[in-house]
C-alpha cells in the first residue's frame, strides 16, 4: 500500500503528492541492490533542508522538499547505506574516492579535501570537490563505516558554495545510527 501525507491548504504539494503515488509501479523482474533504507538519520530541524523523497534506499532532503529542487542553487542531501561492504580502515579512504567519483557519472571530480572524521562513534572520511565539467558542483560526501555497513551522505549544490558546505558538514555532523 502507498499513502501520502500532505497539509490540507496545500493543494500544490497535494497534486504533487498524488502525481508521485500514480507513478509507483512492481517490478517484478528487478532484483535487489545492495543499496537499503539508511539505518541512521540526520536532524534537519533548523536547517533549510526538507524531506523530498525516499528513492531507491535513499532519503533524498533538498530546501524546498521537491524532487527535482526548483530552488536556483540545486541543492540536495541525501542519505544512503550500502549494506554488506566491510572495507578494513586502510582501504577506507580508497573506497570513498571511488564511490565519490560515481556520484556524477560523467564527469571528473577534483577533490580539494579529505578528512578523516568520528560521527555518532563510527570512523569515516569526508571528502570535498567540484565537478570539471561545463557547470562546476560542489559535490560533498561523508561516509561512515561500522564493520558491515557503509553510511553514506552526499551533498550537490550548483551555487552559495560557502554556505551549502556548511549546511552539508553540519548536516552530516547529525547522524545518527538506529540501535
Amino acid at each position: 500500500m502507498i499513502n501520502g501525507l500532505y497539509p490540507a491548504k496545500d493543494q500544490k504539494r497535494g497534486e504533487a503528492v498524488l502525481k508521485t503515488i500514480k507513478s509507483a509501479y512492481w517490478e517484478n523482474e528487478k532484483s535487489s541492490s545492495s543499496a537499503e533504507i539508511p539505518q541512521g538519520n540526520v536532524d534537519v530541524h533548523g536547517t533549510p533542508l526538507k524531506l523530498a523523497a525516499l528513492l531507491d534506499g535513499a532519503v533524498v532532503y533538498t530546501k524546498d522538499g521537491f524532487l527535482p529542487t526548483k530552488k536556483d542553487d540545486g541543492s540536495l542531501f541525501v542519505v544512503s547505506r550500502l549494506s554488506n561492504t566491510f572495507v578494513t580502515p586502510d582501504k577506507q579512504p580508497g573506497f570513498a574516492k571511488e564511490k565519490l567519483q560515481m556520484i556524477e557519472k560523467g564527469e571528473k571530480i577534483d577533490i580539494i579535501s579529505e578528512k578523516e572524521v568520528m560521527i555518532d562513534g563510527l570512523s569515516g572520511i569526508e571528502i570535498v570537490g567540484y565537478t570539471s565539467g561545463e557547470q562546476t558542483k560542489l559535490i560533498y560526501q561523508t561516509m561512515l563505516f561500522d564493520g558491515r555497513n557503509s553510511h553514506v551522505m552526499v551533498g550537490i549544490a550548483k551555487s552559495d558554495i560557502p554556505e551549502n558546505l556548511d549546511l552539508f558538514h553540519g548536516t552530516a555532523e547529525t547522524f545518527k545510527t538506529a540501535r
